[in-house]
């Protein structure tokens, strides 16, 4: 919700000129999404975020195969994809 956009700054012999800020249209927001797998593929609760830059978090407690391909299918405009399981195994009595 930040205003996206560049300065364009003249230079010329004298140093500075002149200088404008140049909004930059964003056309879709960046929507974070957190779920099992097969919930962010299915759930209804996600079909707002359909036309969104959307950044995947999904809980499965195993890597699932080929999860990027799958979300876009449902979310074009998906740019990233993490695997972050609930609940870790604390197996303290086991050692490498």
């Amino acid at each position: 919700h930040k205003p996206r956009g560049s300065w364009l700054v003249e230079l010329g012999a004298g140093g500075v000129g002149e200088v404008e800020w140049l909004p930059l249209p964003v056309p879709r927001e960046l929507t974070t999404v957190r779920a099992t797998l097969e919930e962010l593929l299915t759930d209804e609760r996600f079909a707002e975020h359909e036309d969104r830059w959307v950044r995947a978090e999904y809980t499965d407690p195993l890597p699932q195969r080929d999860p990027m391909r799958r979300l876009l299918a449902r979310f074009p405009h998906c740019a990233e994809v993490r695997h972050v399981p609930v609940a870790v195994r604390g197996d303290e009595a086991r050692t490498y």
